[in-house]
């Protein structure tokens, strides 16, 4: 029997898993690509025709939200489906917010990951029909922001600008204006893009352990720190560290941090 048109990407570090879920989508004759990791993925992406993501939140490195979050920016049209051993409603929300037309808890069936993939394939194919004009939605769109002001044009202009800046970038705006939309556009149509995007929420780290999520600590440098550990600008590392909120931190000894964004 010939394989169905649709390309399913899968992502998920658990080789196990793979191989059940290719299985599964090869029984119903969709042709599969596998990935271990987010840049393996990314890799796929760029060089193939693909249809459906499927991806696993939970990995190391570059995380499956992220994959979600760059698949958004760069291939609109690619639905994502999200699977997971570590359901939350908060990850749910997060997942359906950043463009996952479904998601999915481990462990799940045959039929409940088919039923997922036909709905979200078919959700795709909506998606596209009901599209407005493409020529009008380049000229008003970019990296998942929609505008037509000259203010828009002027922030594009300078995104351009420094997209491929390793300077740390202050960005400023009120509650809910978009700055992680700007940060996240930054990363992704530079030349960072396939590196991690990490967002810090400062403002919910407790004082007393900013300094140590930030820059991570060794094993034994106090009470309880039983192991190594890499703090958010290690996981950052080659990539963007977007500090959400960083006006609400104090100061974390001599080096002192003042910027919203930073490479």
């Amino acid at each position: 029997m010939a394989l169905k048109k649709e390309n399913i990407l899968i992502v998920d570090d658990d080789y196990d898993m793979l191989e059940v879920l290719q299985r599964n989508l090869k029984a119903e004759n969709y042709h599969t690509y596998k990935a271990t990791s987010v840049l393996a993925a990314i890799d796929i992406l760029q060089n193939s025709d693909i249809h459906l993501l499927i991806t696993d939140l939970q990995m190391p490195g570059m995380n499956g939200m992220e994959l979600v979050k760059y698949v958004g920016d760069h291939y609109t049209n690619i639905p994502k489906l999200v699977i997971t051993g570590y359901p939350s409603i908060d990850g749910a929300l997060e997942a359906i917010k950043s463009g996952a037309l479904d998601y999915l808890s481990k462990p799940f069936t045959k039929d409940e990951l088919l039923k997922a993939v036909n709905k979200s394939l078919s959700g795709s194919e909506k998606k596209i029909k009901t599209q407005p004009d493409s020529g009008k939605a380049k000229s008003e769109q970019y990296a998942g922001m929609v505008g037509s002001s000259r203010k828009f044009e002027e922030l594009i202009d300078i995104i351009e600008r420094v997209k491929n800046n390793r300077a740390s970038i202050l960005i400023q705006g009120e509650s809910g204006t978009g700055k992680e939309l700007i940060a996240r556009a930054i990363h992704y149509k530079g030349s960072f893009a396939a590196n991690p995007f990490i967002a810090v929420n400062c403002g919910a780290i407790p004082e007393d352990l900013l300094e140590s999520e930030l820059f991570g600590y060794i094993k034994g440098a106090f009470t309880g720190a039983a192991e190594n550990r890499e703090g958010y600008f290690q996981a950052a590392r080659g990539g963007t560290i977007f500090l959400d909120e960083i006006g609400t931190a104090s100061p974390c000894g001599p080096g002192k941090i003042t910027k919203g964004f930073a490479r």
